[in-house]
């Protein structure tokens, strides 16, 4: 069941942000609010659990989007990766590293789709306008990404609670 409500939290995050009230609120749309999902998912849920989540995710966003293909696939595992390897160096329960690891994410993935970009079109340009956008993305990334993953935590832990609950009667 955590993992039907997982893919169904993913999926509205795909959903949110490619329609018009995800993109009314110009804060949550200047940047992949999916980098966050897998960033929690690889800082606080089990190995096993996070990898199904974050390709069945990355999978979706590749179908769904104009993106090069395999673009949100790969950054979302290496997204995953890293944030599994972090918590070994630091604490992912602090709020500042946590808003660390959320813009860095965000800059990460930003900054692979613009060097795609930059590469195809190589005009001096297009990479003084895409660093713009992914200094913008990673800030918002950082000021978002620790509310987007404690809302994911909360709403995961409830519903554990509340399969614990119902299992203990059985």
């Amino acid at each position: 069941m955590i993992y039907f409500l997982q893919i169904m939290m993913g999926l509205f995050i795909v959903v949110f942000q490619t329609t018009s009230p995800g993109q009314a609120v110009p804060l949550l749309s200047s940047y992949d609010m999916m980098v966050v999902f897998v960033l929690g998912l690889g800082l606080f849920r089990p190995l096993k659990e996070g990898v199904i989540i974050a390709v069945i995710c990355g999978l979706a966003m590749d179908v769904y989007s104009g993106a090069p293909p395999w673009y949100y696939f790969v950054t979302y595992c290496w997204v995953y990766v890293a944030a599994r390897w972090l918590p070994s160096f630091l604490h992912a329960d602090n709020i500042i590293f946590m808003a660390l690891f959320c813009g860095g994410g965000v800059l990460f993935q930003e900054s692979f789709l613009h060097l795609c970009v930059f590469l195809l079109k190589s005009r001096p340009d297009v990479l003084i306008e895409s660093l713009k956008q992914s200094g913008a993305a990673a800030l918002s990334g950082a000021v978002t990404g620790p509310l987007i993953i404690w809302v994911h935590n909360t709403i995961v832990k409830r519903e554990t609670k509340r399969q614990d609950r119902r299992e203990r009667f059985v």
